[in-house]
């Protein structure tokens, strides 16, 4: 886009570290989910990758200047968080009363270590997916994406673990529970980029139109079905609901030298909030979700003379989740590596909030095909408490 050499470049500079300085110190709510493929095998890294129509629905100073780009992506993520799968799957097909008649010991034992397991702070499992499309033109992109966010931790009932009869402390009236919670976002977005010095800084800003629907309900932990992570986590997405219709604004900027571009993006600067049905669990009425602050950094750069691109984002703000107790800051990361006309992709992302920070290993793989581009990402942790896909299509003229 031409240069705008009116807009004073301290004043523009300013702008952008005043947004994410300030971001720098707020509370957010959800965890950052990347839009794309691309940025899924990456580690998680977007914001330093544009001018690119996908990275711009997380970056809207990634918005290109083009005549023309769309993109159209869906993916779905869940990882867990310390020891709650395990001690989940071991309750789960236990009958209390069978167990407080004393035959079952070596069980009753088991059972009444995996409750108080279940117990610890943070415990829980997190899942997050997207399906979405957008278009871009000269500056402008208008998108739709339809966010879902889950989580899904233990109500545990440790009054109740006692072999006897007695309805006060006899495990057979254990009402422990697994809570299941979620948020599905539909959101229509407008987001606008302007450059300035010749393409070296970019600013950009986006509004929101959101339709948030609460989700929430329980499952007893004797009879709940966790066979499946990706089956949880959408499953989280049903029970007692309730919709809610907000708004929202984000800021980002870009700052490319050279081979080495940084960016960043405050995202749901307002808090718009989103609340839980009143008729459902008793822990959840009068409740509700937040939707940001959000604040992330990040930066590429491409190796000259061997294809090779090293992206790396990290989030400025801790941010809440559908887990009491459990908070995200991510770091990650990745490199890319082009030959011809395939790109070959590879990363990792930690939590630097969680107690082990066992990372979760990223990759995948992008192909061009005249004018589009495919893109496939993934995740992975070797005990599958990280499991996650995304694929996204672009195109641009």
């Amino acid at each position: 886009m031409p240069a705008t050499p009116e807009f004073p470049r301290n004043s523009a500079l300013a702008v952008c570290a005043a947004a994410l300085l300030l971001a720098g110190a707020a509370r957010a709510q959800m965890p950052f989910a990347p839009f794309g493929g691309r940025s899924v095998a990456l580690g998680g890294a977007s914001m330093g990758l544009g001018p690119d129509v996908a990275a711009a629905v997380d970056n809207p100073a990634a918005v290109p200047d083009r005549n023309f780009a769309f993109t159209i992506s869906a993916g779905l993520l869940t990882r867990e968080s310390g020891d709650f799968l395990a001690p989940l799957r071991l309750i789960s097909g236990n009958n209390p009363a069978a167990l407080a008649s004393g035959l079952q010991s070596l069980s009753y034992a088991d059972v009444v270590k995996a409750l108080r397991t279940l117990s610890d702070p943070g415990n829980g499992l997190v899942g997050n997916g997207n399906v979405g499309l957008a278009i871009s033109h000269a500056g402008w992109e208008l998108s739709f994406t339809d966010w879902g966010y889950s989580g899904l931790s233990a109500r545990v009932d440790l009054a109740h673990t006692a072999l006897s009869t007695d309805p006060a402390t006899s495990i057979a009236f254990n009402d422990s529970a697994a809570a299941l919670r979620g948020l599905e976002l539909k959101d229509l977005a407008l987001s606008r980029s302007m450059s300035f010095f010749l393409g070296r800084l970019t600013v950009g800003a986006a509004v929101h139109a959101l339709r948030g629907t609460t989700y929430t309900k329980e499952e007893s932990v004797f009879t709940v079905d966790v066979s499946d992570p990706f089956s949880l986590a959408q499953r989280a997405l049903t029970g007692a609901e309730r919709s809610h219709t907000d708004w929202s604004f984000d800021l980002g900027g870009l700052v490319s030298l050279g081979v080495v571009k940084v960016g960043g993006a405050w995202k749901g600067i307002n808090k718009p909030s989103f609340p839980f049905a009143d008729d459902g669990p008793a822990a959840d009425r009068g409740r509700s979700v937040m939707y940001g602050q959000q604040a992330r950094v990040g930066a590429s750069a491409r190796i000259p003379g061997v294809g090779l691109l090293v992206a790396a984002d990290y989030d400025l703000t801790v941010n809440d989740t559908l887990v009491p107790g459990l908070r995200v800051r991510q770091l990650g990361g990745g490199v890319e590596w082009e030959i011809l006309l395939v790109a070959v992709r590879a990363g990792a992302s930690v939590n630097l909030e969680s107690p082990d920070r066992s990372p979760a290993f990223t990759g995948g793989a992008g192909v061009v095909i005249g004018p589009a581009k495919v893109d496939l990402g993934g995740w992975y942790l070797t005990d599958k408490s990280a499991l996650g896909v995304s694929l996204t299509a672009r195109v641009g003229l």
